[in-house]
């Protein structure tokens, strides 16, 4: 499962995915592309640190990157850090009734 996008600077370099309880860190050697639903994109941004300042904030995460319009159509965004793990599509939409 993917934890975060790595950033140097406003600049995303890897991801940290958690594999057998192990956290693995890795670099990309070209770019990072993020395809996780409409719904875990920003959520995985979220957070990495990436978003509406307010929201990562209020939910005790680093602003790395304030992204005001980051989700503003999605229903969950200011509950997706605090109450939404990150599983997979299914799961978490089917939580939140989608």
């Amino acid at each position: 499962m993917t934890r975060r996008v790595l950033l140097e600077g406003k600049r995303a370099v890897g991801v940290e995915y958690e594999l057998g309880g192990e956290h693995v860190m890795v670099k990309a050697s070209r770019e990072v592309l993020i395809s996780s639903c409409p719904i875990g994109s920003p959520h995985l941004l979220q957070r990495s640190g990436i978003g509406p300042a307010a929201v990562l904030q209020k939910a005790d995460v680093e602003v790395l990157h304030d992204l005001p319009g980051l989700a503003k159509t999605c229903r969950i965004t200011r509950r997706s850090i605090s109450n939404m793990p990150a599983r997979s599509r299914s799961r978490s939409t089917a939580r939140w009734g989608f």
